[in-house]
């Protein structure tokens, strides 16, 4: 009986952790790519306590006409310069010509960062995964097949554990295994000759 229930509680636990490590990889890669974002490593800490350096922060595509005031945003600094930033929107700024510029600063932050033309404008941001960051950087970037390749494993201990055939009359399981009757026979009578 007590294996039995440290069999079932394994599976349940098992399952368990196979949901979440399903729930992680699509809040951390399916929700940015089906948006149009990015999942992104966070680098310094400026936002925080927003998020923190080694957080994952997950992004969706955004026109800049779609931009307020409160939104956190990253956008690129300089054309030649693959590094992003995320910092959130303090203000805008309206040009001679009509065109919006945005004023930035991270939340940790004391002074703004230098005005953001609509064009620099890449991603919004939605939410974060803390320590994901981290993880991923040292999984090399291989972090979906990490993720997936546990998911696996997990969901297919959990599967052996609830199929796993039980032995019958187990003492260890069942308590002690009752006797097996024993067959009775027919009472038989003497036959008598006759003489």
């Amino acid at each position: 009986m007590k294996h039995g229930f440290i069999r079932g509680l394994l599976g349940g636990v098992g399952w368990a952790l196979a949901l979440s490590l399903a729930a992680l990889a699509v809040a951390a890669a399916a929700v940015p790519a089906l948006r149009g974002g990015q999942a992104l490593t966070v680098l310094t800490g400026s936002m925080q306590p927003t998020f923190n350096p080694g957080d994952r922060i997950i992004t969706e595509a955004v026109a800049p006409a779609e931009v307020q005031v409160g939104d956190i945003i990253t956008y690129l600094p300089n054309p030649d310069d693959p590094e992003l930033i995320t910092h959130r929107v303090i203000g805008t700024r309206i040009g001679a010509d009509g065109t919006v510029a945005f004023i930035m600063q991270g939340d940790a932050n004391s002074a703004a960062d230098p005005v953001v033309e609509g064009k620099q404008i890449r991603f919004r941001y939605l939410y974060h995964i803390p320590y994901l960051g981290t993880l991923v950087e040292k999984a090399g970037g291989q972090s979906g097949m990490l993720v997936t390749g546990v998911a696996v494993a997990i969901i297919g201990y959990g599967i052996f554990l609830i199929v796993k055939p039980g032995r019958k009359n187990d003492p260890s399981e069942d308590g002690p295994a009752a006797a097996a009757p024993t067959p009775r026979r027919a009472a038989s009578t003497p036959r008598r000759a006759m003489v």
